[in-house]
């Protein structure tokens, strides 16, 4: 299977560093092709341009600046986002990511005329060419604080998250 893992934490040592490899590794071991993208140490611009905004829902939007992206992306069966929780989100540069590569007609459609109708998802042999993402999983080291019984806070701990035909979990 032909694995996407995004990976987005700017410290080479940290925890989320020893995940992220150990992730990369047992993927390959098990015989899956990994397309490993480092947002951090590639240089990843999470800022969306003027020009990119300007087509952004367009029949032809700007993917110029992200095109190696969008076709890791078409090519993925899978995908594993590996990135810490900090102030209850994502990091910047992976909401870059998605705002600039998960971009029209690659993730979602927009319904026909505009209107209230939410976004669909986009079926990735539909809009990419190739099969559809089977399995999502979200590796996030920080743990996120759950709320226990009765409003009590519990111990944080890492979660590893696995969904199947969810492009994107919840929480993104």
């Amino acid at each position: 299977m032909r694995v996407l893992v995004i990976y987005a934490h700017p410290l080479a040592d940290s925890f989320a560093a020893a995940l992220h490899q150990a992730i990369v590794a047992a993927l390959r071991r098990s015989g899956h092709e990994v397309d490993d993208c480092d947002l951090y140490a590639e240089g990843f611009d999470p800022v969306l341009s003027a020009a990119e905004r300007r087509t952004y829902n367009s029949p032809s939007p700007d993917l110029s600046g992200v095109a190696e992206h969008v076709a890791q992306l078409s090519a993925a069966e899978a995908l594993v986002l590996c990135f810490p929780t900090w102030w209850y989100g994502m990091r910047a540069i992976l909401k870059g990511y998605f705002d600039r590569v998960w971009a029209k007609d690659v993730a979602f459609h927009l319904p026909e005329g505009g209107g209230r109708d939410p976004p669909r998802a986009v079926k990735h042999q539909e809009a990419l060419g190739s099969d559809q993402l089977r399995r999502t999983v979200v590796a996030d080291p920080s743990g996120a604080a759950r709320s226990g019984p009765r409003g009590h806070p519990r111990r944080p701990r890492p979660t590893l998250r696995a969904r199947r035909r969810d492009p994107v979990p919840r929480v993104l």
